[in-house]
């Protein structure tokens, strides 16, 4: 603790020093908000909700302009704001949580390096849940084992497919993969109508757009896939519980990356050093608005703050694993 003290100590000139120029910077300039999908779904309403807190802990309260920019599953916007956009602090983003691990897996497309981003913050992990409708025989994740349980999914790329492939790849599960379905909506009527037995699905999204599913008991949840137990459902296991070598342990931990990195904000490389600390600062200073927190408990959104320095720490993290692990994670993913 003296440490820490001493450190910012010494840094407080430097911060004061730093403040009237960041000031003087955002004071009348409009910060662009980049989200990459279309208006509505959770990465807008996150992007929107921080466009109107962010602005009263940044020095100059800067007002924010979102600009929604979907395309290739989020990477037209990472490769604009590596490429392209402004390296002055005044595009921010908000990436998909698996931009780092498609870096890694070296997906088509990719023109960016995820570590050079300025993280700044992350706003809470990503929560994804496997579950089954409750006439479903298949109750708890054991029972992927044991039988065929159709899984709705949109496509290859997506949660629906991906973490199926890793169960039944890595572990030998046997869930069917259904995909085609335009989006999470049609997955859901055909839950419901019986076409499939379940899907995977973000906790909040579940809990915001299918409330009357969790009061009722209407779906089973079988399997989350972040880092650990998630304190809202905490009787369902994480994936990485169900690892049985070494490897595979490994194989779940590099897995986890995305969840853990989460709903993160990023800005451009080269943004002096005194903005990115500006932007953090400001980041953490709203994360403890009660006004702020009302709005995202009535939105329904899950909150798990992280400053931006242990973000960028997960970041690189993930680039950590080595080669055997991130074959064996690409080749269950099927991707």
């Amino acid at each position: 603790m003296r440490h820490l003290l001493a450190a910012l100590l010494t840094l407080s000139p430097v911060v004061a020093h730093a403040q009237p120029a960041v000031e003087s910077f955002y004071k009348d300039r409009p910060i662009d908000l980049y989200v990459p999908t279309t208006p509505g779904g959770t990465f807008d309403i996150y992007g929107r909700l921080i466009g109107r807190f962010l602005g009263r802990y940044v020095p100059g309260n800067p007002t924010f302009v979102i600009r929604n920019m979907p395309g290739a599953s989020g990477m037209q916007m990472l490769n604009f704001l590596y490429t392209t956009a402004p390296r002055d602090g005044s595009a921010i983003g908000l990436p998909p949580p698996q931009s780092a691990v498609n870096q890694i897996f070296e997906m088509p497309g990719v023109r960016y390096d995820a570590r050079r981003f300025n993280w700044l913050f992350r706003i809470a992990p990503v929560v994804e849940v496997t579950f089954t409708w409750h006439t479903s025989p298949t109750r708890k994740i054991a029972d992927g084992f044991e039988r065929e349980t159709l899984i709705g999914s949109i496509g290859p790329t997506s949660g629906g497919s991906i973490y199926m492939n890793q169960l039944n790849r890595l572990l030998g599960a046997r869930f069917r993969i259904v995909s085609g379905y335009p989006g999470m909506t049609e997955i859901g009527l055909a839950i419901e109508r019986g076409e499939v037995e379940g899907t995977t699905k973000p906790w909040a999204g579940l809990k915001s757009e299918n409330p009357g599913w969790i009061a009722e008991k209407k779906v089973q949840l079988l399997l989350t896939y972040g880092r650990e137990r998630f304190h809202e459902i905490p009787d369902v296991p994480v994936l990485g519980e169900l690892a049985k070598t070494d490897l595979d342990r490994r194989v779940f931990q590099f897995l986890s990356s995305s969840p853990a990195i989460g709903r993160g904000f990023i800005t451009t490389p080269g943004v002096p050093a005194e903005r990115v600390a500006a932007l953090r600062a400001g980041f953490m200073a709203m994360s403890k608005d009660a006004e702020f927190l009302r709005e995202a408990e009535h939105l329904s959104v899950d909150l798990g703050p992280l400053d931006g320095a242990a973000l960028q720490g997960l970041v690189e993290e993930a680039f950590s694993h080595g080669p055997d692990a991130v074959q064996r994670a690409k080749d269950a993913s099927g991707l």
